[in-house]
């Protein structure tokens, strides 16, 4: 069995993330500069350019901030992604189709690509958390079992995947830990 040609592939997944992040900035700037019209017709809107902005400026980031929540217990996808999943917002999927779209196996890539953004907000979730709660070691569990797929797309390296793998774990021993102190505790108390 062939070996596919990987000598520049850590090069291409960094262009290809300097490349979202610079789409995600233009469409950014982009949405921020046409917010003097209203989205449905040519006219200006009834509003000042100052209210739209706000108003542009808090929708975007409250489709962020609820793309994040649902990345929390979203799943990775496998073949090719039709639809946006709910962990990726509006400017995020229009940055990722746009990168991939004319990339060739363009399919796989965005696929790849929409599940390296679960794993980055699952593991922003995860160190945002409280620590020993059950919402930061079911995130803990859940980026363990991705870590392959993100090694075999090589969005982490190994040495990174090894640092990931040890803190999760133990962020899972000390879940552990906890949660036999206080079946013991309940134990004591129940006799």
């Amino acid at each position: 069995m062939s070996q596919p040609d990987t000598s520049n592939s850590p090069l291409k997944t960094k262009m290809i993330i300097v490349l979202l992040i610079a789409g995600t900035v233009l469409i950014a700037g982009l949405l921020y500069c046409n917010t003097g019209k209203n989205g449905n017709s040519d006219e200006p809107a009834a509003e000042t350019p100052a209210v739209q902005i706000d108003m542009n400026k808090t929708k975007i980031m409250d489709e962020q901030k609820a793309s994040d929540q649902a990345a929390i217990s979203g799943k990775t996808v496998s073949g090719p992604v039709t639809k946006r999943p709910d962990y990726v917002s509006d400017i995020e999927w229009r940055t990722l189709k746009g990168v991939t779209e004319t990339q060739p196996d363009h399919e796989k890539k965005l696929t790849s690509l929409v599940n390296k953004m679960l794993f980055i907000k699952k593991k922003q979730a995860w160190l945002s958390s409280a620590e020993n709660t059950d919402q930061r070691r079911q995130l803990a569990k859940e980026l363990l079992a991705m870590i392959p797929g993100q090694l075999e797309t090589e969005a982490i390296d190994e040495q990174t995947a090894k640092e990931l793998e040890n803190k999760l774990d133990a962020d899972l021993r000390a879940g552990a830990g906890e949660k036999a102190s206080a079946d013991h505790a309940a134990e004591g108390t129940n006799r």
